[in-house]
């Protein structure tokens, strides 16, 4: 097995791997004659400019939509980002932050017959490395190509091929290509043309008509130069024809459908598949790792460096990539200390080896088609062996380094080395590089964002087979708190009845009869969930008790409508404890709107504020929980505000917390919301929103959009997202709802405890039709997870973001930073803006996961001298 270092060919490789032989000599194999250099599946660097959607009108003019298919029709952000840079086509152009990806590129299929649509791609710039060993034996070489639009092609920055863009009006890079004809958006017989309709040989020849080919482009061997060599595309997208910029948008019309360089000579070496033996290179944490199809290449200096950035008192991410076509066994990694100002010890570098138990779509995009095997889950320890599985080229096993910079570590480079050793190769030492800003993250604790996540008890004792609430119950339950306070979890949820959506089948409070026929009451359980979430949270924003579902009288939409009301069929259901034996009794109090409820319920919220007091939490952080799409009917609301005055409500439902409920203004009754339909993002330039300001509901988007097995960089940008639109986080979202039982129940919460009640299922607006589980259980305790350590990494950035934020609005503190840095901040935070618009309106098909990398790491630098600034 030999081992490829991805090095450059000037380094002495034997001083750097030890006695390895070159990776390079293993795949410098003569080349036949006409053989393949390049092709679609080679890696590609991937640069993407976005424009608004432009289209025809009926008089051929162009005009300019912000309108798109994607997410279903949503308004999309209508940004603009830049151009590539200058040079961007040339041989020696660093494109080490742009996208690494296989094609094709253009826009992946969606359900059924069409695409999901990007249709604001407006260029798309791709580059292709191939190496040259000996330049005069190294035949003509043949270039043909199959794409959408028009493209110019170069070799070494030179233009060698051009096809369906004339640009007559010198645009350069803003050219628009040839027209597509209407015959490529519809039927014969004038519905919208999807691939279904190729069984009809007509429409199929409609289909392929949105592919444009040049064939058999001659490039003299003359353009070639001795070691690396790269073929650049530039590919420009069409306009819509009129009558086509909206719901008819079946396809787009860019990008690269099939390309194949080939070579005559002995002197080339091919770029067009799995090398043999094993590779090892560094990879953006942000992007997807799949297993079997990802893999190094020696060519892309890019990849052999692992990049960190941060600053003090945080926990920052890199990622290294073993890939191998055999089994990869006695993984060894061992990571040196980091010197620079200062020293941080080997032991400050976390690693971790993320299992292969997620899935992904086939491009590395958010969406529910192409699965393909990818991971999520870090164990502690590596792997005995990855086997390559059937009928699979090789594997890949990911590396996760978790870089943990003191409170008190110097400022500046730091560097080292991770050396990576697998079973009959020789060890590689991968260079890593962190960058300290002068600049010290607050305690998660102390952030803030709003994170409501749900934690399920009963999942964490049944997953483990725990007796419910034991000692060793609760030695589990301080591991899970304690790793979600690791991202500066926020809320608490406390069932006060039993047979809830979250699938409790038990009530935390315990009642206990008395012999007058009454009830006292054990609030020991709420007690010490309570102070476990202090312990590790701090002081909770928001403690939702939860004394109502659906099945205890509802209205859906808060309707008039009697017709769509439930009625009860049973009393509030609860769990009553003999103190004298231990037993727990499955019991019912009365009815909401009966003599007795406010009775039975006073003395339970009269607990509940106690508990509080005595622990000097705010008692506006206390909230009745939850009205949802569907809201607690008239009795029930007027019993709870009759026993516990002021208090206000939790919301979590589609469209937001209702402006009036039950002739309570939305301020009077709501405390907290998270709503489904958030605000798309927009370009900054437009309007600023500042998420850190909407305290007064603690607006939060409820992300039902995020999966368990969407994309690392979903979870990265999550909380920044929901800050630019003016939310403060996100909330109801499972932490873990894990597979515990069988129940078949519905698409939301199947084989977890959300839902197992079928009369209290909130579908759609279930704590589990987003993410269910954000942490994986382990032997021994709950591991984290590829998502999870990206959501902390974005919670860290938004710290960093809030911080510049607050000093650029207000004119005092805007006045001490002086114009040269606000604006510098400025326009890095406007960038971001519209990258997370991009990624949201693409479903992150183009996030560059370094670039997102190094402007974190500017992030940080400057919010080091604001800071500094204010502090002067």
């Amino acid at each position: 097995m030999t081992m490829m270092a991805l090095w450059p060919r000037w380094v002495v490789f034997a001083a750097v791997v030890g006695a390895a032989a070159s990776g390079l000599a293993a795949q410098a194999e003569p080349v036949a004659a006409q053989t393949t250099v390049l092709n679609t599946d080679s890696y590609w660097r991937m640069f993407l400019t976005h424009r608004k959607t432009v289209a025809r009108t009926a008089e051929g003019q162009l005009e300019e939509t912000r309108f798109s298919r994607t997410w279903g029709g949503c308004l999309v952000s209508g940004v603009s980002t830049p151009l590539p840079p200058d040079g961007w086509n040339g041989a020696d152009f660093d494109d080490s932050t742009w996208k690494r990806t296989r094609g094709p590129l253009l826009s992946p299929p969606g359900k059924g017959y069409e695409e999901l649509v990007f249709s604001t791609m407006a260029l798309i710039c791709a580059r292709a490395r191939f190496e040259v060993t000996d330049p005069q034996s190294v035949g003509d070489l043949t270039l043909s190509l199959a794409y959408r639009g028009g493209v110019v092609a170069y070799l070494n920055g030179k233009e060698v091929a051009r096809g369906h863009l004339p640009d007559p009006d010198k645009k350069g890079l803003e050219a628009l290509a040839e027209d597509c004809s209407i015959e490529t958006f519809e039927t014969v017989d004038g519905k919208p043309l999807l691939e279904e309709h190729r069984k009809d040989p007509q429409n199929a020849e409609r289909l392929d008509k949105r592919v444009r080919h040049l064939t058999g482009i001659k490039i003299p061997a003359a353009s070639l130069r001795r070691g690396t060599n790269v073929l650049a595309l530039e590919l420009h997208r069409s306009a819509y024809p009129a009558g086509k910029k909206q719901d008819a948008l079946r396809w787009v019309p860019i990008g690269l459908v099939d390309v194949e360089l080939r070579a005559t000579g002995s002197g080339i070496v091919p770029n067009v598949g799995r090398p043999k033996g094993v590779q090892v290179w560094s990879h953006s944490p942000s992007d997807r790792v799949l297993l079997t199809r990802d893999y190094g290449s020696a060519e892309d200096p890019g990849l052999r460096v692992v990049k960190v950035f941060g600053a003090r008192n945080g926990a920052f991410p890199g990622q290294i990539v073993v890939s191998s076509t055999e089994a990869i066994r006695g993984l060894k990694v061992e990571p040196s200390e980091l010197k620079g100002p200062g020293i941080l010890p080997a032991k400050a570098i976390q690693v971790r080896y993320p299992r292969s138990d997620s899935e992904a779509g086939g491009l590395r995009i958010f969406q529910f088609y192409q699965r393909v095997k990818s991971f999520d889950t870090l164990d502690e320890t590596a792997p005995a062996e990855v086997a390559v599985p059937e009928n699979a080229e090789g594997v890949a096993q990911p590396i996760w380094l978790t870089v943990h910079v003191p409170r008190d570590a110097k400022p500046g480079h730091y560097t080292g080395t991770v050396t990576v050793t697998v079973d009959g190769a020789a060890p590689v030492r991968m260079p890593l590089e962190l960058r300290v800003a002068d600049w010290t993250l607050p305690e998660p604790k102390d952030f803030q964002t709003e994170v409501g996540f749900f934690e399920s008890p009963e999942s964490v004792a049944m997953k483990y087979g725990l007796e419910f609430w034991s000692e060793q119950h609760w030695q589990m339950l301080d591991k899970v708190f304690a790793m979600m306070a690791l991202v500066g979890a926020d809320h608490v949820y406390i069932p006060l009845i039993r047979r809830t959506h979250f699938g409790n089948a038990q009530s935390m409070v315990r009642w206990i009869r008395t012999e007058g026929g009454g009830y006292a009451h054990d609030f020991s359980i709420v007690e010490k969930y309570l102070d476990l979430a202090i312990k590790h949270l701090g002081k909770p924003k928001v403690v939702c008790v939860v004394a109502w579902d659906l099945s205890d009288g509802s209205r859906y939409e808060a309707t008039p409508d009697p017709k769509k009301w439930r009625m009860p069929d049973h009393g509030v259901r609860i769990t009553v404890l003999d103190p004298n034996s231990g037993k727990l009794e499955e019991a019912e109090g009365p009815k909401y709107g009966t003599p007795e409820a406010r009775p039975f319920w006073k003395p339970v919220y009269d607990g509940l504020v106690k508990i509080m007091k005595d622990r000097d939490l705010d008692l506006s952080t206390l909230m009745n929980g939850i009205v949802g799409d569907c809201v607690p009917n008239q009795e029930i609301w007027d019993d709870l505000h009759a026993v516990a005055p002021g208090l206000k409500w939790v919301s979590h439902n589609h469209p937001g917390a209702r402006w009036v409920l039950y002739d309570k203004k939305r301020e009077e009754w709501c405390g907290h919301a998270a709503y489904v339909y958030t605000p798309a993002v927009i370009d900054p330039d437009e309007k600023r929103f500042y998420g850190w300001q909407a305290t007064k509901m603690r607006l939060c988007a409820f992300p039902r959009w995020v999966f368990d097995w969407s994309c690392p960089a979903t979870y990265r940008v999550l909380l920044e997202e929901n800050l630019v639109v003016g939310l403060m986080g996100v909330a109801r979202t499972g932490f873990d709802f894990w597979q515990v039982i069988p129940h078949a129940g519905k698409a939301f919460g199947r084989g977890t405890l959300c839902n197992r009640y079928p009369e209290n299922d909130w579908t759609q607006t279930s704590v589990c039709a987003g993410a269910a589980q954000w942490v994986t259980p382990g032997q021994d305790g709950p591991l984290s997870t590829m998502r999870m350590e990206m959501f902390r990494s974005g919670a860290q950035e938004c710290e960093a973001r809030i911080l510049i934020e607050k000093a650029l609005v207000d004119p005092a503190t805007r006045a001490k930073l002086g114009e040269d840095l606000a604006t510098r901040a400025q326009q890095l935070l406007d960038q971001r803006q519209r990258l997370i618009a991009i990624l949201r309106d693409e479903s992150f098909w183009s996030l560059p996961g370094l670039r997102w990398e190094e402007d974190s790491g500017e992030l940080y630098r400057l919010a080091a001298e604001v800071a500094k600034k204010l502090a002067d």
